[in-house]
């Protein structure tokens, strides 16, 4: 998750230390609610970060 929320602007004021002695989930949650604050731009940004994009075989 760590390597990964990286790459991601929304997810870059989570620091790795403040979060390693919350559960698991509690930090999904948290990374969750933090995507959800970005502007619709970042989101927009991110979206085309993800790599290996499905695509339709023509």
């Amino acid at each position: 998750f760590w390597q990964w929320g990286e790459r991601f602007p929304s997810l870059a004021g989570m620091e790795r230390w403040q979060w390693q002695d919350m559960p698991f989930w509690q930090v999904i949650a948290e990374a969750s609610l933090a995507a959800k604050e970005a502007g619709h731009a970042v989101r927009e940004m991110e979206r085309w970060m993800v790599p290996n994009k499905l695509r339709e075989v023509a």
